[in-house]
């Protein structure tokens, strides 16, 4: 269900549930040479250490997304710097 919206907009997607599933799956979009790796919190808890690695050398932009379960906060906070980053501005602050 997490990739529902992504598949629909075109974007290549892969269900994973296992560890193994989840490392060939990033494999598989690397060597495909994506621009932008989503993957939900769930999920790259499962690779932490390979997501972690990516995110320090070139190639596609790495993003956490919030996912149906396993949710921690990072995948918002991530989000949101990254928006705030490009707009200037934090687009999910509350007004006091």
């Amino acid at each position: 269900q997490s990739i529902a919206g992504f598949h629909a907009l075109g974007a290549d997607c892969y269900g994973v549930e296992t560890e193994q599933q989840t490392l060939q799956a990033l494999e598989t979009a690397i060597k495909e040479e994506c621009a932008l790796l989503c993957m939900t919190e769930a999920a790259a808890e499962q690779i932490w250490q390979r997501w972690q690695d990516l995110q320090n050398q070139e190639g596609p932009i790495c993003l956490l997304i919030p996912g149906e379960t396993g949710n921690t906060g990072h995948a918002e906070r991530q989000m949101a710097d990254v928006i705030q980053r490009a707009v200037g501005t934090d687009v999910w602050e509350k007004e006091e």
